[in-house]
């Protein structure tokens, strides 16, 4: 490795060198290979190929932080993105792999080729694979901020369609999918151009026969609250679904309504009105601890309350 390293500025070589050890199965070489590649990624030529040998390694030493310190420096972002999404069902992180993907790559979603983007996340959403089509999900609504409004001359890539395909994801045969689509649309909703429309598609979720849907959309419309045109209507709904035959509905119902009091706070005009709706948040986000095992720890609602307000 250190002769390797040495030999750096003759790139070509030393990625000779290199790609020998990528064909070894043992996982010692293979790390060290690949914190090699990382290390020296910045200088060598022909970057596309040479993450496609990174990420093939990084699939069997199951690393993803490798792939995410060389993102920057791939051409192609839009491939490389894919890859990332298709990353966790192959080495059996799924949802902290997931998250980790999505923090760092999301500061580089304003540099990518918005329709190439589009029609990678509508493909991966007829995944066979449920967490591949979580993933696609989430990131179709992380990247929505950045597509196109609706007088974009792309009417298949705009922010109107990629509503109308997460209004659909919510059909989904597969209950994790439903309620996955229903909680990732309050992420779009500050960014959709109609609201009145897209405030009707979330009242109607909370009567869907189907509990996941109504579990996401509760979470859903305390992320939306502050963007809601009928506010009075969504707070309604919001008390109707903390009386749902789905604990989990009316745990979620309850949670939202605790976030949107400590958003009345934040907006309070005097101090006597930010305590009462501080105080009607504990309220909110304790009484379902009483019967639920969803929030168990006697000090969700103080920290909840303080991560809300950073």
């Amino acid at each position: 490795m250190i002769n390797i390293l040495l030999d750096v500025l003759n790139k070509e070589n030393a990625w000779n060198n290199l790609t020998t050890i990528f064909h070894d199965r043992n996982t010692t070489s293979l790390m060290a290979t690949v914190k090699v590649i990382t290390y020296i990624f910045p200088c060598i030529p022909d970057k596309d190929t040479r993450w496609t040998y990174l990420f093939r390694s990084v699939v069997i030493i199951k690393e993803v932080e490798y792939l995410l310190m060389v993102f920057a420096y791939v051409p192609n972002k839009e491939k490389a993105l894919e890859d990332l999404i298709k990353l966790g069902s192959q080495i059996g992180t799924e949802q902290k792999c997931g998250k980790e993907i999505l923090s760092k790559v999301e500061r580089f979603f304003n540099d990518l080729d918005k329709t190439q983007v589009y029609k990678i996340l509508q493909k991966l959403i007829l995944s066979e694979d449920t967490y591949v089509k979580m993933m696609a999900i989430s990131t179709l609504a992380l990247f929505f901020p950045h597509l196109p409004g609706k007088d974009s001359l792309n009417f298949m890539c705009n922010k109107e369609q990629a509503w109308d395909d997460l209004l659909a994801l919510t059909s989904e045969k597969d209950e994790m999918l439903k309620r996955h689509a229903a909680s990732v649309l309050g992420l779009a909703f500050p960014h959709v151009p109609n609201k009145s429309r897209a405030w009707k598609d979330l009242h109607k979720f909370t009567n869907d026969r189907h509990f996941n849907v109504r579990w996401g959309i509760a979470n859903s419309i305390g992320s939306a609250f502050p963007y809601i045109p009928n506010k009075e209507q969504a707070w309604e709904d919001l008390v109707k679904l903390t009386t749902d035959n789905k604990n989990y509905v009316r745990v979620s119902a309850f949670h939202s309504m605790g976030r949107i009091s400590v958003f009345k706070a934040s907006e309070s005009k005097s101090e006597e009105e930010y305590r009462k709706e501080l105080e009607n948040a504990i309220v909110f986000l304790i009484k379902p601890q009483r019967n639920s095992l969803i929030f168990h720890h006697p000090n969700f609602a103080f920290h909840f309350i303080v991560h809300s307000m950073q």
